[in-house]
């Protein structure tokens, strides 16, 4: 591992003695004083040029200003002229000092780029496995929410099935009960039948005892008025007979309906026995309907939890795939992301560059806005100079630019 450590000093460790430093104010008073007459010179070239008239309006004023100017111009060369020497040690110097430092700074400059190549590379290799594990892992979610997806939709039609079979026990049980109902109804319709059946026999009965009771009455009082009256004997007996055959008639007649009455009784007391049967299966029916309903509503409530179950594990294995296609199209600097023992982030930065091809193929157009004024001021210098000819014929050659012909003054 390399030691990218801080050396103890820190940086500008190196500095030579504040004694050492160069004395700036000290060096330019020694080139003052070993310079005064030229810097003399040259001042009184500015305080003259300050005394120049903003306009000349005689012969002898612009022989004065021509003076000037090349004893001035003159005086500017010297002191040019002076401050190259004066410079040259201090320029040597720098240069000395950018010679120690530049070269070893270029050394590993040389030696890190291979480096720095290298772990690109890894670091790419890194990113591109990192992507492609978060895309199986994505991929991997999908498929478990798909999963509980289907288990969510099979939970979903048992709970369906599980309540259609609630709802049909429900109805078979208020069918067994309404049926129950209807057969008690009945029961005690053949009860009330029943029992008007028999109150109609006992009233019979009674009434034919109440008659006989009377008849017996009236023949006893027929026979005292026989015994008192004998003629009128045959004439009782003879209305006797006929009345005796009549009651026979009437008796026969009035058995025939006790027994109609006593069979229509047991036939109802039959019916109510079977409708009271019928009512007891019916009743049983309702209640297996009933415990058939509650099992179909315990299964129906237990398809609703699998559900809930199957529908939340399918969100949340939703949300991991999301999470995991978030990771693998994140950006390469999260996916690359390593941390040395001293704290040190290595990743990968996106950076665009370029290689231009064909100067004549660029589109000028589309650069134009990002050329400097700098620049294009050279190159309308450079443009200038190379067509002289056409400036010379009055001609304004290029498109947004004016060009103009000067005169100034020289003094040679």
């Amino acid at each position: 591992m390399l030691d990218t450590a801080q050396p103890q000093g820190g940086i500008g460790h190196n500095e030579p003695p504040k004694e050492h430093l160069l004395d700036i104010e000290g060096t330019q008073a020694n080139l003052r004083a070993e310079n005064e007459e030229e810097l003399l010179r040259l001042a009184k070239c500015i305080a003259a040029a300050k005394a120049v008239p903003k306009e000349i309006n005689d012969e002898s004023t612009a022989e004065h200003i021509s003076d000037l100017i090349k004893s001035s111009r003159k005086a500017m060369a010297v002191v040019e002229s002076i401050r190259k020497i004066a410079k040259e040690p201090y320029t040597a110097r720098g240069k000395a000092v950018d010679a120690v430092f530049n070269k070893p700074k270029k050394e590993l400059e040389a030696l890190l780029e291979p480096i720095l190549g290298a772990q690109t590379l890894f670091l790419q290799k890194k990113k591109d496995e990192e992507r492609a594990a978060a895309s199986a892992e994505a991929e991997r979610q999908r498929e478990e929410t798909a999963r509980l997806e289907r288990e969510a939709a099979e939970a979903e039609a048992k709970r369906v099935e599980a309540e259609r079979k609630r709802h049909e026990e429900e109805a078979a049980a208020q069918r067994a009960q309404q049926e129950r109902e209807a057969a008690q109804q009945r029961a005690r319709e053949a009860e009330a039948a029943a029992a008007q059946a028999k109150a109609d026999e006992a009233r019979l009965l009674q009434e034919r005892k109440e008659r006989e009771a009377r008849e017996a009455e009236e023949r006893e009082k027929r026979r005292i008025e026989a015994q008192a009256e004998e003629k009128r004997r045959a004439a009782y007996e003879a209305d006797e007979e006929r009345k005796s055959a009549e009651r026979a008639e009437q008796r026969k007649a009035e058995e025939a309906k006790i027994a109609e009455l006593r069979k229509d009784r047991e036939a109802a007391e039959k019916s109510a026995a079977e409708e009271r049967a019928k009512a007891k299966v019916e009743l049983e029916k309702r209640r297996q309907a009933e415990v058939g309903a509650r099992d179909a509503g315990q299964q129906a409530r237990e398809a609703g939890k699998e559900e809930k179950t199957a529908f939340s594990g399918a969100q949340r294995a939703e949300k991991a795939a999301d999470r995991h296609d978030r990771k693998a199209t994140g950006s390469s600097a999260g996916l690359a992301r390593t941390t040395s023992d001293y704290g040190t982030v290595g990743t990968l930065a996106r950076r665009w560059t370029y290689d231009v091809k064909d100067y004549d193929c660029i589109p000028m157009n589309a650069i134009w806005p990002f050329i400097a004024k700098d620049a294009i001021d050279v190159a309308v210098g450079r443009y200038m100079a190379a067509n002289k000819d056409l400036l010379n014929r009055g001609e304004q050659p290029l498109d947004g630019v004016f060009f103009e012909l000067l005169e100034e003054s020289r003094n040679l």
